[in-house]
């Protein structure tokens, strides 16, 4: 009798594991409410090395001083980095967003930094 608790409870210990993990690589997206950008935002197309399309929103001023690769947090997207580009923006810097893995309208799961970094690489190529 005992050995059919102690596997009923291994078999839920077991799911609660496996949908946990599929629930932190595949995070469900959550909305944000888009600010209003003062300033033209480009959307510039790129593949990552996959060949998985992706999205960089590039806020460019007339005489940038530098250049600043945004990424958002879990959970987010890049409509979450709209207002702290706008900042970096007016202090004359040209600021690139975008959506990692799994976040915003990107698809794929979440690989906490180990393709994410592939494609800030693919964005800095293309700077």
């Amino acid at each position: 009798m005992i050995w059919w608790i102690v596997g009923a409870v291994g078999l839920i210990v077991s799911a609660w594991g496996v949908c946990s993990t599929y629930r932190m690589l595949h995070p469900q997206p959550r909305p944000f409410a888009a600010s209003l950008l003062r300033q033209p935002l480009k959307t510039i197309p790129l593949l990552s090395q996959e060949g998985e399309p992706f999205d960089v929103w590039v806020l460019e001023p007339p005489d940038p001083r530098g250049v600043i690769l945004a990424c958002h947090g879990y959970y987010a997207n890049h409509v979450q980095l709209r207002g702290i580009a706008e900042g970096l923006y007016d202090r004359g810097y040209t600021v690139l967003a975008f959506d990692l893995r799994g976040h915003g309208d990107r698809r794929g799961p979440c690989t906490f930094g180990v393709h994410e970094v592939e494609d800030a690489g693919m964005i800095l190529q293309w700077i």
